[in-house]
């Protein structure tokens, strides 16, 4: 008897396959970023909101003191003035004052483990690479980067957001995770 593939929860229905021996499914897709938070609550948001006082100075910073990687998916921006923001990794220890990002999942008690610091012009800290530029190009418009591949924060790196005019009031919205890809 030939074999035959059937469904996996015991009903015996059998599976449809093509004349070219492929299987026909039918699926749900999400995003990866919805499963991570409803399944495991490991996706959280930081926003900051600040008027840097210099120019080219830190305003927002976030490390990851976890043991697995932070996966960065999106970051947006909203300024009150035209602006050029950068995302650099940092080196160094941020000197400002610590918050705490929410959970996608409201109602959640998973709190993210890393260290997020806020202030107009955070000191301590040294740049190391650019990772991204976000062209913010009139007063009040907001901006958002979904990062496809995501920019992988490994345990115990760091990331800081600049304003390079750095006067404006600056809006900054960045969504994590720490569940690592299966």
């Amino acid at each position: 008897m030939a074999e035959q593939i059937v469904d996996g929860t015991g009903t015996g229905i059998k599976a449809k396959v093509s004349a070219g021996n492929q299987l026909h499914v039918y699926s749900a897709s999400v995003p990866y970023q919805h499963h991570v938070a409803h399944t495991h609550s490991e996706a959280f948001i930081a926003t900051v909101q600040q008027t840097p006082t210099t120019t080219n100075t830190p305003f927002a910073y976030l490390k990851n003191t976890y043991t697995e990687d932070i996966n960065i998916w999106t970051i947006c921006a909203r300024c009150a003035a035209a602006e050029c923001i950068e995302v650099w990794s940092v080196t160094g220890t941020a000197v400002g004052t610590e918050y705490v990002p929410v959970n996608a999942v409201i109602g959640s008690g998973i709190l993210a483990n890393v260290t997020c610091v806020v202030n107009n012009a955070i000191t301590g800290l040294a740049k190391a690479k650019l990772i991204k530029r976000i062209y913010v190009e009139a007063a009040t418009r907001s901006v958002c980067h979904d990062i496809h591949t995501a920019i992988i924060l490994p345990a115990g790196q760091a990331v800081a957001v600049y304003a390079v005019t750095g006067t404006a009031l600056t809006d900054i919205e960045i969504t994590f995770d720490f569940h690592s890809v299966e």
